[in-house]
């Protein structure tokens, strides 16, 4: 997807001994977008924005190289052997050889002209990133929304594993003097990062919107810089996907300072080499919140936050190092919110500092993305809501700017069930924003045009039809057993009048270990291209009946008995 972004300026901080300027530089070819304000919570909007500009530069947090001993090994002992065959055969053809290498040679300098204008053009591109733009080429662009009540601003690691969204209600500013409400994209590179730091809670700071990005000019700004921005699919899809996941129904439950300080205080000092490398969360109504280290079993007890649901759940999740981005927090929350809809599923925390606060959010699972085969489902689409309700309930969101779900099911007279399905639905297409820490729904355009949630439901045509079998109710676990600490897996898939039954194995982290079908995609790729659609179709009616690789509750508790952290 190409999408065009012009900055007229740069983002720029500008320090003196009384205050500190903060200018963002607004995408112009969008609808203007105008605040500005006086901070009076300096601090808590400075450590927040550092861990909001860390994940906007977070490519490499949890990538994991790839292993090449083996494939070394191989080629090492096969150099030998290699080398004899080639010398065989160049003996016996070496003047047809040399007429190739002759013919060879002549269409490389053939290709090489008609491509070099694009090779030259890739030079200079790359030298103007390197010189000029080498911050910018590095990060992308935060989303700033300036809303009813509040302004906050989104940002999506490279990686797409990590979501943020700075929000900074107006009560946080001394005095606002002028506001246009609507979401644009902010300039942003790496250099910003330090002059964000100096910011000092004794010296006044003024939040503002470049307030001459939009003045008409009689001749063409130098200065401006018209981009071509490539979004990847898999970004957009990442942030309908958090969308979507931010409106499903999930347990929550408080974490004091102190409790947070522990666990991250345990992940330093330790790394597991072994699966499963889980943080395990058994919540109890009415009780401590319990939270275990996986493998060791080390129990960290939360006196301080006790859990107000009324059902019993134990969720775990493997993304756990990226808790530790939240330590600059920890000092100045009042406390975090959790908010956890299952085994493996996105976790969100809210980190509440008066009236700015943190919504930082984590994939389930290692090295994932928010868009990969597994997350939160697009597919969970509300197509028995007429279009004509969806667009009364989006008119009536965007009249206030935010509101409750009861509150537009009265003023629409329309069931809460209806409006919520509805909201949803807009969700999904990049139009509303919920707020987790509000508990209301907002206006947010992820683009100045429409964007349809069904072009990114899907990340590939194996999913899509893997979700169409399960959907339509072709699929059936027929067996499942544990086995040397790994989840084996028989079922059914009826797909055109063929009954395929594939066979996978799980490990402890949920993770795919070896698998076996005799669909034409397995007998022809065998795992090297990914499982085929019979396997997704397993893991997906896994993954609704609640089937994971987990140990019993009564084991837990035998092997965490005596290891324990009091907080």
């Amino acid at each position: 997807m190409d999408h065009r972004v012009r900055f007229r300026h740069q983002t720029n901080v500008n320090h003196n001994t009384n205050e500190s300027i903060v200018t963002f530089a607004p995408d112009t070819l969008r609808e203007p977008v105008i605040f500005s304000g006086s901070l009076n919570q300096s601090l808590a909007f400075r450590e927040s924005f550092a861990v909001l500009a860390e994940v906007s530069t977070m490519n490499h947090h949890l990538v994991r190289p790839r292993c090449v001993s083996e494939l070394a090994f191989w080629y090492k002992s096969r150099d030998s052997e290699a080398m004899a065959e080639y010398l065989a055969k160049h003996e016996s053809e070496g003047g047809k050889h040399k007429q190739i290498r002759q013919d060879l040679r002549a269409l490389q300098y053939d290709s090489f002209n008609r491509i070099r204008n694009f090779y030259r053009a890739k030079r200079n591109y790359l030298d103007y990133l390197i010189h000029k733009r080498y911050g910018a080429a590095l990060v992308a662009y935060p989303l700033l929304t300036v809303g009813a009540d509040e302004l906050f601003i989104e940002s999506l690691s490279q990686d797409e594993s990590v979501y943020t969204r700075l929000s900074c209600d107006f009560s946080a500013f001394d005095n606002v003097r002028e506001i246009v409400k609507g979401t644009t994209h902010i300039d942003f590179e790496l250099g910003l990062k330090r002059e964000f730091e100096k910011i000092r809670e004794y010296k006044n700071t003024t939040i503002r919107i470049d307030p001459e990005a939009w003045e008409p000019t009689e001749v063409d700004d130098d200065n401006a810089r018209d981009l071509a921005w490539g979004i990847p699919d898999s970004w957009v899809r990442s942030l309908l996907q958090i969308s979507t996941a931010m409106t499903r129904k999930m347990s929550k439950f408080r974490l004091q300072p102190m409790d947070l300080f522990n666990v991250c205080n345990q992940l330093r000092r330790q790394r597991a080499k072994s699966a499963p490398s889980a943080l395990r969360f058994e919540l109890i109504p009415m009780e401590p919140v319990k939270i275990v280290l996986e493998p060791w079993n080390i129990v960290i007890n939360c006196p301080r936050s006790v859990y107000t649901g009324e059902h019993k759940h134990i969720y775990r999740m493997w993304n756990r190092r990226g808790l530790l981005l939240l330590e600059k927090l920890i000092p100045i929350a009042d406390d975090f919110s959790v908010y956890i809809g299952g085994t493996g599923e996105p976790v969100f925390f809210v980190a509440h500092m008066g009236p700015i606060s943190l919504t930082f959010a984590l994939t389930g699972w290692h090295s994932e993305q928010w868009a990969r085969q597994g997350m939160v489902n697009l597919m969970s689409t509300n197509n028995d809501i007429d279009e004509f309700i969806q667009m009364r309930v989006l008119k009536a969101l965007k009249k206030s700017g935010v509101d409750t779900e009861k509150s537009l099911a009265t003023q629409l007279n329309e069931e809460p069930s209806v409006v919520r399905r509805a909201l949803q639905v807009q969700a999904q297409s990049g139009h509303v924003l919920y707020d987790l820490d509000k508990n209301v729904y907002r206006i947010r355009d992820l683009f100045s045009s429409p964007v349809s949630g069904d072009q990114y439901r899907f990340t590939s045509e194996l999913e899509r039809k893997a979700y169409a079998l399960v959907n339509g109710h072709q699929v059936d676990i027929d067996e499942t057993r544990q086995q040397d600490g790994f989840l084996h897996v028989l079922g059914s898939v009826r797909d055109l009048a063929i009954t395929y039954q594939p066979d996978l194995i799980i490990d402890a982290d949920q993770q795919l270990i070896d698998a076996s079908c005799y669909c034409q995609h397995y007998m022809d790729h065998k795992l090297k291209n990914g499982p085929c659609e019979h396997m997704l179709a397993i893991r997906i009616q896994m993954s609704r009946e609640n089937l994971s690789a987990e140990m019993p509750v009564s084991t837990i508790e035998v092997l965490t008995e005596g290891l324990s952290v009091e907080t």
